[in-house]
């Protein structure tokens, strides 16, 4: 079966076409190539490894024959797969952009502010909390989904245009079908009512 990678028409969600429905995500992932068998890709998810403070998979020792892109084209071996699902499995992927991790507004973890000259233009964090920090010009709120870009001289808030997302230490699918199935089990709640998709929660951890 051939996993077709793409990204949605508002790029802010990274698709796996599979043989039945896709599966939808709306985080940060980042591919790997496997270092006990150069053949498998793993798929990491960014957000929950930083918060874990260990690599946290989403999908994990698939052959890179099974992978395909978002033409339908195969790729050469593991390594052109890991790459290219980093770049679609970014949810501000773009030309000069880099994703740096995870960022605190209220405790300004890591420091952002104070001194830019550490960062390039295109520099970004993906903000997993609510919270206010001062860019420069006066405070600025932040919720969950929020980013900060460096333009190469100032911080800037892009807000999250979508519902938000709940992160903890298990893994979670967002799918806007509830037929799909998360590591072969249905999901068992639906946490935060949202009306646009579905946060499953397996079963085991």
């Amino acid at each position: 079966m051939a996993i077709r990678i793409s990204r949605n028409d508002k790029g802010n969600c990274i698709n796996f076409y599979g043989s039945s429905n896709p599966t939808h995500w709306n985080a940060c992932l980042s591919g790997q190539v496997d270092p006990q068998n150069n053949q498998l890709v793993n798929v990491v998810n960014d957000i929950t490894t930083s918060q874990a403070g260990t690599t946290q998979y989403e999908f994990f020792n698939l052959p890179y024959t099974e992978f395909l892109d978002e033409e339908g084209q195969a790729f050469n071996n593991a390594q052109e797969v890991a790459d290219y699902i980093t770049l679609k499995g970014n949810v501000t992927v773009g030309t000069g952009v880099t994703y740096k991790g995870i960022w605190n507004p209220d405790t300004n973890t890591p420091d952002i502010t104070t001194d830019v000259a550490l960062f390039s233009t295109g520099d970004f964090y993906k903000v997993t909390t609510v919270g206010t920090h001062d860019l420069g010009s006066g405070d600025v709120d932040f919720v969950n989904g929020d980013e900060v870009i460096f333009d190469g001289t100032n911080w800037e808030r892009k807000p999250f245009a979508g519902a938000l997302i709940e992160y903890d230490s298990t893994s979670v699918l967002l799918n806007n079908n509830p037929s799909v199935y998360a590591d072969g089990s249905q999901g068992l709640e639906e946490p935060n009512g949202s009306e646009q998709g579905w946060y499953f929660k397996n079963d085991t951890s």
